[in-house]
């Protein structure tokens, strides 16, 4: 987990479907640092990853709310790589089809067409489902200093601190 004081952010992912992280979940319970996939549906990159994407040596905490819960942190991951979907080489795309196909029937396809499905694709690990969630309210925004408020509607992304993180 970041503190603030040491200049470091995590990201916060606002609703996503829940059957998609317990599937990585399940995976992840079995095999932690098996890569798998996850593309935002935006067609805007998160910028701060993209301009220095994460690595297994340098990962970026995910904390993420479901779409029946955006009041509570569910689940957390680390991601460890970016891509942009759209300037991956066809190899690359039939390497992560072959991984979502075994793994994650749920995303199916999230790598054919990013006009739908969005040009993020984020390589996470060690998902885990919360044992007791917590309120998104925890978390400042890097951007203002400010607390996160709920959002209304899923989608979209935060950089932030956890508020009491070791």
């Amino acid at each position: 987990m970041t503190q603030m004081r040491d200049g470091r952010w995590d990201l916060y992912m606002n609703g996503v479907y829940a059957e998609v992280l317990k599937q990585i979940a399940e995976v992840h319970a079995r095999t932690p640092d098996l890569l798998l996939y996850m593309q935002p549906h935006r067609k805007r990159y998160i910028s701060r990853l993209r301009d220095n994407p994460p690595t297994e040596h340098t990962p970026i905490q995910m904390w993420i709310s479901t779409t029946d819960d955006l009041e509570h942190v569910s689940y957390s991951a680390e991601i460890v790589g970016w891509d942009d979907k759209t300037k991956m080489s066809e190899g690359e795309k039939a390497h992560v089809r072959s991984i979502v196909d075994t793994h994650q029937s749920i995303e199916a396809g999230m790598i054919d067409d990013p006009e739908r499905w969005g040009v993020n694709l984020l390589h996470v690990r060690r998902m885990t489902k919360l044992t007791t969630p917590f309120p998104v309210s925890r978390f400042i925004k890097v951007t203002d200093g400010k607390p996160l408020k709920t959002r209304t509607q899923s989608g979209g992304h935060s950089y932030v601190w956890l508020l009491g993180a070791q």
